[in-house]
């Protein structure tokens, strides 16, 4: 479950407390019984967290207090850290969204380019959508050449820190707005590029549906991930039904990269 980004020994379990509801909600889905089973010990030790969990998703309280119903008292000190660890350590794909200094710093951000995203398609004059900005990897690589571009990200800590590097940059054309890939605040055939990265798959017919809805006619769709270790055995079989087109690179960290477009059929006004 983790992917080694952090030390949990460096950081606050009370950390969790800064969680947003939507990342709260896929914690609540894990179904691997010791995870479950250390949340269960850092819940039954730490009531405010029970708490702002059961508060922040209603239609998950029982199950988190069940959780620590079930896990009962840690037997002392030590297994209270043990299950502080193992829950940060598992959750830290969540602690990175915390932190966007810590996550600007992984590889699959740092390591990459911008020229992968800008051989995809002219951005020059166009008004270009960000799904799941994060540290706004995409969207500040967009932003020197489009219209406009709007970075939609559901997490709070990471809108704040984009503002932040607006500001710092000097970037006058981003605006940041909260929303997720299932529910994109914005009208229909909006946007003549709509991008993404490691944020399309979760459900993939409702995702593509909503993407297609904001693209204008004409427009295109593009999910561009970032660098990455892994070997993969070939591009998504789920994106290539949609009708998506791909490209493959080898990535300068030793895995593979695939990236996908496709274009909305019509034309734009």
């Amino acid at each position: 479950m983790s992917y080694g980004w952090i030390d949990p020994a460096k950081y606050s379990i009370n950390c969790l407390l800064l969680l947003d509801d939507i990342l709260i909600r896929v914690i609540a889905k894990y179904d691997d019984a010791e995870f479950r089973n250390q949340l269960g010990v850092v819940l039954a030790a730490h009531p405010a967290i029970l708490w702002y969990f059961g508060e922040s998703c209603p239609e998950y309280r029982a199950h988190f207090a069940a959780l620590a119903a079930e896990a009962g008292p840690a037997g002392g000190e030590e297994e209270r850290r043990r299950a502080e660890h193992y829950v940060l350590d598992a959750l830290d794909w969540a602690v990175v969204y915390l932190y966007p200094e810590v996550m600007e710093r992984l590889g699959y951000i740092a390591d990459w380019q911008p020229e992968k995203l800008l051989e995809m398609a002219d951005l020059r004059g166009k008004t270009v959508l960000d799904i799941g900005s994060g540290t706004g990897r995409l969207a500040f690589a967009a932003a020197p050449y489009a219209k406009v571009v709007y970075a939609c990200e559901p997490v709070g800590r990471l809108r704040a820190y984009l503002r932040e590097k607006k500001r710092r940059l000097g970037v006058q054309n981003l605006y940041i707005v909260d929303g997720t890939i299932a529910e994109l605040p914005f009208p229909d055939d909006m946007f003549d590029v709509v991008m993404s990265g490691h944020v399309f798959g979760d459900d993939y017919e409702a995702e593509y549906r909503e993407m297609m809805r904001v693209t204008k006619p004409g427009g295109y769709i593009i999910d561009c991930p970032g660098e990455d270790d892994r070997q993969k055995d070939g591009p998504d079989p789920e994106v290539l039904r949609l009708g998506f087109a791909y490209s493959h690179y080898k990535s300068g960290r030793g895995g593979d990269v695939y990236r996908y477009w496709k274009q909305k059929a019509g034309f734009a006004n």
